[in-house]
């Protein structure tokens, strides 16, 4: 009698019969080919919520020129030129569903992710080149190579190596386990707030030579908060930190073992339809003291590597189904490249995505 049951469940969610909250985040990584190597702990409605099926796709581009770095006389090579294309699925668990009824349980829920990445050349230079072109922005030195073609490179020449991907190929990325627990929440005016307390762990299950994973554990906590500021607006905020494990391969370009992450989510709503802002600054994903070998340019990855990262994410949704994008753009600048207030690290540089958000 069960699987005719939760079937039923399935196919009313489905068919729109209870919709989940409108005015939640968008709930998004910073979905670059080095960034998803490691945690990263994603924006979450802080108020209590149903147990939950999210399904998404999102496509990824993201460029850089190859690029030499040097550190004490030591050399390691980067690229990233690719289209990603990968698939999402998260399933949210609250724990009074799992063990029943109790004054923790109502307050924890767990989710496990997961993601396959199609790593390849794909379709998307050729029309983000021609959005250059429409507004007579900088190219990033994209027309000096082939378009859609996938160059991923991580590597020391003459040593170790993570991965150097140049054909097309499949990614089973890590395995996510986010879970929560509500703090506290209450009503203010009449409207409901909540914060809680993340706690997130990755386990290896990708590749680090297919750039599906880091080939190790990495563990992160955060605190966020949720609050309806009026009735057709709400607020969602979070800091996070995250300790990660080293690549693999001995290379001497070396992860910071503590990343840390800022998010900040508006959503204007009414009934079903909600329009949504955010933004997520991400630390440096590497040790300081690494300088460009060569020329710089807004092509190269020294962004990627040596810089903190901002993405702006903007989306709509109707109940379950939710269509976003964000763009790469990060308060700083780079004198050497003609970057005076902004600057971009392109890794990635642009996504799209869909997702589903279905309540079981």
């Amino acid at each position: 009698m069960l699987r005719p049951r939760l079937l039923s469940l399935l196919c009313l969610s489905l068919l729109g019969a209870a919709a989940p909250r409108p005015d939640r985040p968008l709930g998004v990584v910073t979905p670059g080919p080095l960034r998803l190597l490691l945690l990263d702990l994603p924006l979450a409605d802080a108020r209590p919520g149903p147990a939950t099926l999210d399904v998404r796709w999102e496509l990824a581009n993201s460029w850089s020129t190859p690029t030499l770095l040097t550190r004490n006389e030591r050399f390691v090579l980067v690229q990233l030129d690719e289209q990603s294309d990968a698939l999402v699925v998260a399933l949210r668990l609250p724990w009074d569903r799992l063990v029943g009824p109790g004054p923790w349980a109502e307050r924890l829920a767990t989710t496990v992710e997961w993601r396959l990445v199609q790593h390849w050349g794909g379709y998307t230079d050729g029309i983000i080149e021609a959005w250059h072109v429409l507004g007579a922005y900088n190219r990033f030195k994209r027309p000096d190579y082939p378009s859609d073609r996938v160059g991923l490179t991580l590597l020391e020449p003459g040593g170790g190596k993570v991965a150097s991907v140049t054909s097309a190929r499949l990614a089973a990325g890590d395995l996510a386990l986010r879970t929560s627990l509500r703090l506290a929440e209450g009503q203010l005016d009449g409207r409901p707030w909540a914060a809680a307390l993340r706690l997130d762990l990755k386990l290896p299950v990708g590749r680090p030579a297919d750039f599906g994973g880091s080939g190790g554990v990495d563990a992160g906590a955060g605190l966020g908060g949720s609050v309806a500021l009026a009735g057709w607006l709400t607020a969602h905020a979070q800091l996070s930190a995250r300790r990660v494990s080293q690549l693999p391969g001995g290379l001497p370009l070396r992860l910071r073992p503590w990343q840390y992450g800022a998010e900040l989510s508006l959503v204007a709503w009414r009934g079903d339809w909600a329009l949504v802002a955010e933004t997520r600054a991400q630390s440096a994903l590497f040790e300081r003291g690494w300088t460009l070998f060569g020329d710089p340019t807004q092509g190269d990855a020294l962004t990627a590597v040596t810089r903190s990262q901002n993405q702006l994410g903007f989306g709509v949704r109707w109940r379950g189904l939710t269509a976003w994008f964000l763009e790469d753009f990060t308060i700083g600048d780079r004198p050497e490249t003609r970057w005076t207030w902004f600057y971009n690290s392109n890794a990635p540089d642009l996504v799209v995505g869909l997702s589903w958000l279905a309540p079981l």
